[in-house]
């Protein structure tokens, strides 16, 4: 006796997905449990380093917005410290909280990794374009490089991050994570953590913006201290009366 057509597709559908799903937890329980040497690197290197680059970049965040003027490298830059932030934080966050994650949380945070990570290398890219234009056409760097087209340019890149986020996780299916592998990860981490080394090597304008929020800073110290030592002088001056 004969299987109608509707029943075989029914049968090969459900095996498909039976599968797919056993795939998916291999490749979440090999996640889980990682060799001793790959644990070291994360715990060692990675992790620390990620929490270490997001102070230094929300850092130089806070120096950048000092910058009241516009200026497309100064923009992309404010830019690139959320989104190196971003990767750090939720790759440090994955490799933290792997063992309470369930395969499909595991994916999609891979998917905002990668996300994050495609367009913290692709802003670095326009950065460099934007000075290569600052430095090869300094009269008209400000007709080429209007807000309107770096947030076109912008807007685009952040679209083709998510098709190409969507496609490596699509493809990839990510079933091992090899040594050779942490090791370029720690690599990407490190990129990604010493943004504001650069930033006080190579910008004059950054380190005085960071001169600037340091004194604003200590002067909200100073104002404070007064305010609380004029408070506590009167609360003294009311009790002896």
């Amino acid at each position: 006796m004969f299987s109608s057509p509707s029943s075989s597709r029914t049968i090969y559908s459900t095996s498909l997905s039976a599968s797919q799903e056993v795939s998916t937890q291999k490749s979440h329980e090999y996640f889980v449990k990682i060799p001793p040497a790959v644990h070291y690197i994360e715990m060692a290197g990675i992790v620390p380093m990620a929490f270490l680059g997001t102070l230094g970049n929300i850092i130089a965040l806070i120096v950048w917005t000092a910058e009241t003027r516009y200026n497309a490298t100064t923009l992309l830059l404010k830019h690139l410290c959320v989104w190196d932030s971003l990767f750090l934080l939720t790759y440090a966050t994955l490799l933290l909280g792997r063992e309470a994650k369930s395969a499909e949380v595991f994916y999609a945070t891979q998917f905002f990794i990668v996300m994050f990570l495609w367009m913290s290398l692709h802003l670095t890219l326009l950065v460099v374009v934007t000075r290569l234009v600052a430095v090869t056409r300094p009269l008209h760097v400000r007709d080429l490089l209007t807000r309107c087209r770096v947030y076109v340019v912008y807007v685009g890149i952040i679209v083709w991050c998510l098709l190409f986020a969507s496609l490596q996780i699509v493809v990839n299916k990510i079933e091992h994570f090899e040594l050779i592998e942490r090791v370029f990860h720690l690599l990407q981490v490190l990129n990604s953590s010493v943004n504001i080394i650069f930033y006080a090597a190579c910008s004059t304008r950054f380190r005085q913006l960071f001169l600037c929020r340091v004194q604003q800073i200590s002067g909200l110290v100073r104002f404070l201290s007064t305010s609380l030592l004029s408070s506590t002088k009167r609360e003294v001056q009311t009790a002896d009366l």
